[in-house]
This record gives structure tokens, C-alpha cells and sequence, in this order.
């Protein structure tokens, strides 16, 4: 992306695209386990607030819960001998008519969005704040370690040649300096830190069918999040430290696509699905 490019995505509002290929948000606060009996007054308080928000169905089920120790540089120590895989009730609160999805349990609480339409942050930003405030009302030690946010796009094209015209080819890459080249898959992964915000940037081409024809999966997955208790406290109290965070990822987003890209997304014109699939619209 030349210096131009860079301009332009710098100039670029969130209000001007038109269009997106967003499949998952993922709010999620991580916190020191909590008692069943702590659960139970948590819950009590939860529920209406709930229902109040739309959603109108629960369901509690058993799921894994897998740890990984750390080393004091925060580096994953050998996952064969510090993995602990536990299993706890999960409680989820249902509202299927936006894709939402509010897990919360004795070690996190999780909002996640499954939608084809896209949802404005301030939909959605304030409820995993809510509940986690209610665990600290009542409480007594309630210790936060983590609060991140997950957005994660997904699209089709049947061309591999052209998802360098749309997407930035410094994280979209794969081998081209032979003849007959059959991509199958391609990774990229960057871990790398912004003032206090970690960020875990994945991107993945790859091959697949879709309707008999021979498509590539073009895959941005952007995880920004924070980890020092009282940085996640003062998140979580703070609407301004949360459009922080979601600010942070929207520039991510916008520097992994090229200008082309960006115009056709912001274009008040219907999107051509010829060109890739999985863009939809977002009114």
C-alpha cells in the first residue's frame, strides 16, 4: 500500500461503508473463577436484565474450559504439559432474531454476534459491561484478566488472482514464484502490541468448493484486547476506553484492504456479488 492508499484509509469514516463481509463479533471479560453460590446471586440479577435487552431465550449447558500456562513473558509454555481442559456450566442467553448470543459462567462472561447484517457498536458495547458489574457488586473478590474484542471477516472469490486487488498484499500472501502454483491454504499471523492494547491479527486464503466450482476463502481476524487488571477495570467503566479499543480494530480493518476494495464497500451502488461473495449490505 503506497503512501496515497494510506492517506485514503486514514481520511476513511466508519459511517461511510455501505457494505461489509463481517461474520463474528466476540466481546469477551475473563476474570478469576468465582463460586457456584456467587453464580446463583449473579444470575438472579442477570436475568431481567436480559430479558429487558431482548433477549428471549436461556439455555444452560456443560462446556470445556481450556487453560494455558503462561510464562512470565507471556509466551505459551509446551501446550502438551500445561493444558488443563475443565469442564463448567455455562449459562446463555438467546436473541435470535439479531444473532446474539450472552454466555456468561464462573470465569467469563462472552457476547457473541452471528449476523449477515452489520450492528452498530453502540447496539451492542455496553452489556458485557453491565453484567461484569453485577459479578462485582456482589463479589467480594472479583479479579478481572482480560477483556477483548474479536471481529472476524469472512468472503469468497473464485479468482485467486485477484484477492490482491482487493485485499492488502503485505497480509494476504501465498506462493507465486513457480508456474502451476495450486494454492491450497495460506497463514498469516501478527502478534504485536499498540500503546496498551495487544492485538493478535490472523489472515487465511483458502481453497474450497462452493457449488461445485473451485473458491478461495479470504478470512480477517482481528482480536484486540487488554490484560492488566486495572486497565480492564477502567475499560469497563469507561464508554470512551471502549470506542478504543473498537477504533483500534476499525484502522486495523481498513489498512488490510486496498483502495479498490474500499470504494467498492463504500459505495452507496449494490455490490456485485461476480466479484466475491459474502458482502452484504449493511441497512
Amino acid at each position: 500500500m503506497d503512501a496515497e492508499e494510506e492517506g485514503i484509509v486514514a481520511s476513511i469514516n466508519r459511517n461511510e461503508f455501505h457494505h461489509n463481509f463481517l461474520k463474528s463479533v466476540i466481546v469477551r471479560l475473563d476474570f478469576q473463577g468465582v463460586l457456584e453460590a456467587e453464580m446463583e446471586k449473579v444470575l438472579v440479577l442477570v436475568k431481567p436484565y436480559t430479558k429487558e435487552q431482548g433477549f428471549s431465550r436461556y439455555v444452560e449447558k456443560n462446556a470445556n474450559q481450556i487453560d494455558i500456562a503462561v510464562t512470565d513473558k507471556g509466551v505459551p509454555e509446551s501446550i502438551e504439559t500445561t493444558n488443563r481442559i475443565r469442564r463448567q456450566k455455562v449459562y446463555s442467553f438467546i436473541d435470535e432474531n439479531r444473532g446474539f448470543v450472552l454466555d456468561v459462567s464462573k470465569t467469563f462472561i462472552c457476547l457473541t454476534i452471528n449476523t449477515t447484517h452489520y450492528t452498530p457498536f453502540d447496539d451492542y458495547c455496553g452489556m458485557v459491561p453491565f453484567v461484569a458489574g453485577v459479578y462485582k457488586e456482589n463479589i467480594d473478590f472479583f479479579t478481572v484478566t482480560r477483556f477483548g474484542i474479536r471481529k472476524i471477516n469472512e468472503c469468497l472469490l473464485e479468482d485467486k488472482g485477484q484477492i490482491q486487488q482487493y485485499f492488502n498484499p503485505e497480509l494476504f500472501n501465498y506462493y507465486s514464484h513457480l508456474e502451476g502454483v495450486n494454492t491450497i491454504q495460506s497463514n498469516y499471523i501478527n502478534v504485536f502490541t499498540h500503546g496498551k492494547h495487544h492485538v493478535n491479527l490472523m489472515t487465511n486464503v483458502a481453497q474450497g468448493q462452493y457449488e461445485g466450482k473451485t473458491v478461495y476463502s479470504v478470512r480477517l481476524d482481528i482480536d484486540a484486547y487488554m490484560d492488566k487488571p486495572d486497565d480492564v477495570i477502567l475499560l469497563l467503566d469507561k464508554h470512551e476506553r471502549q470506542v478504543e479499543i473498537n477504533d483500534l480494530l476499525f484502522e486495523i480493518y481498513t489498512s488490510s484492504l486496498t483502495e479498490k476494495f474500499i470504494a467498492l464497500l463504500t459505495s452507496e451502488d449494490d455490490f456485485d456479488s461476480a466479484i466475491m461473495m459474502g458482502v452484504e449490505r449493511n441497512d
